[in-house]
């Protein structure tokens, strides 16, 4: 023991004599590591430097023969591993556990740099989205802006997305669907099911804010066979409509993914599906009650024209026993958000009687009110035609 304790001293006191010697002799990697300092705080041995540039790994080497080789001591501490740029980090070194093997006269360090693995690379860019993420929710676009952009240019999938949504609605960032497009293609082409969908939604068949890509549906099915609700219901509202299959409507898929969102409780998915029960369409038998129960959990949803259907259900009494009061009931809530045949309905109930106080001139107001909104007549037509 005091033979070790007596090499430790010796060992400490040429780590102080070559003090100046380290600082001068310590190699660095200039794109990367600057600013190089030694001190020496108790029996260890602490170095300080300056990172710039790219995010990479570092550790300490030690030298033993004058540069010629170069290890890996066992027992160091700090800033070491994968590693941001930043000021003032520090590798400290526990002399007292390696002086055996590093006991010599010419002892020499270096802050080597290597290239981070994949895995590194993934957790800064996770952590860089998450930083972006919180001043996103605190409404600082701008800091969110800078921390998406470096996240996403580590190919982190969640950050590509959200620096398209900035773009697409101009936070943080001048408004760009094209930009917007770019960053959800990345997004979606490692399968990240939103990005999928917002990209079909920007670029779909030429309808979409952002340059035409023919194969923007085959994203929007993607995004729908991996389970994502919105998809799922615009992807069945397509097949509805004949678009993916050349002005074909497979009913049957489209029930499908109906169902499929539904489940989920996807609202306009509740609503569609409500309209197959009523009408026998996609293979589903016609079913009054089940068509009921869609409508009502679609419009608790607050969807306006499931409150609307709903409020017809309990009009006319389908699936359900008649009642006005309720029917008036939904057909507000529908009218608060601009339902256009809600109001004529609303209408019609104050002009009879029918779960209000027969009154003619709010009858009158609905009727005006429901002028406003004529553009919607070739919708609501082929809407209640079964069109679509």
């Amino acid at each position: 023991m005091k033979k070790n304790y007596s090499k430790l001293k010796s060992f400490m006191r040429l780590m102080v004599s070559l003090f100046s010697l380290l600082v001068v002799s310590l190699p660095t990697n200039a794109q990367t590591v600057t600013n190089v300092r030694v001190e020496q705080a108790g029996n260890n041995i602490v170095v300080r430097y300056d990172l710039s540039g790219e995010p990479t790994s570092t550790k300490l080497q030690v030298s033993t023969d004058g540069g010629a080789t170069w290890t890996d001591p066992k027992h160091t501490t700090g800033d070491i591993g994968f590693q941001i740029p930043g000021l003032d980090k520090q590798i400290v070194w526990d002399t007292m556990q390696d002086f055996e093997e590093f006991a010599y006269s010419d002892v020499r360090f270096q802050v080597k740099t290597t290239t981070p693995s994949d895995i590194e690379l993934a957790k800064y860019a996770e952590t860089l989205n998450f930083r972006g993420d919180k001043c996103y929710r605190s409404k600082n676009y701008t800091e969110a802006v800078k921390y998406f952009r470096l996240a996403a240019d580590l190919g982190d999938k969640y950050a590509q997305y959200n620096l398209g949504l900035c773009y697409e609605y101009g936070n943080g960032v001048w408004q760009s669907y094209t930009e917007a497009a770019k960053c959800y293609l990345l997004a979606a082409g490692q399968g990240y099911a939103p990005a999928q969908y917002r990209y079909y939604l920007l670029c779909h068949d030429g309808w979409g804010k952002g340059p035409y890509d023919a194969k923007a549906k085959d994203y929007l099915r993607k995004a729908a066979d991996q389970g994502y609700a919105n998809a799922q219901y615009t992807y069945g509202c397509n097949l509805n409509a004949g678009i993916p299959t050349h002005n074909y409507k497979d009913t049957q898929k489209a029930a499908k993914y109906f169902q499929l969102a539904a489940d989920q409780g996807h609202a306009g998915a509740l609503r569609e599906l409500a309209y197959y029960y009523q009408r026998g369409k996609g293979g589903l038998a016609k079913d009054n009650k089940s068509s009921f129960r869609c409508f009502r959990l679609a419009a608790e949803k607050g969807d306006a024209e499931a409150q609307y259907r709903l409020g017809k259900c309990y009009y006319d009494g389908i699936g359900v026993q008649q009642n006005y009061t309720e029917a008036v009931k939904w057909f507000r809530l529908a009218v608060d958000q601009g339902c256009c045949p809600a109001m004529l309905s609303l209408r019609n109930c104050y002009k009879y009687g029918n779960g209000v106080e027969r009154n003619l001139k709010e009858a009158r107001k609905y009727k005006r009110l429901a002028r406003t909104c004529e553009e919607e007549t070739w919708f609501w037509r082929h809407r209640e035609s079964g069109y679509f």
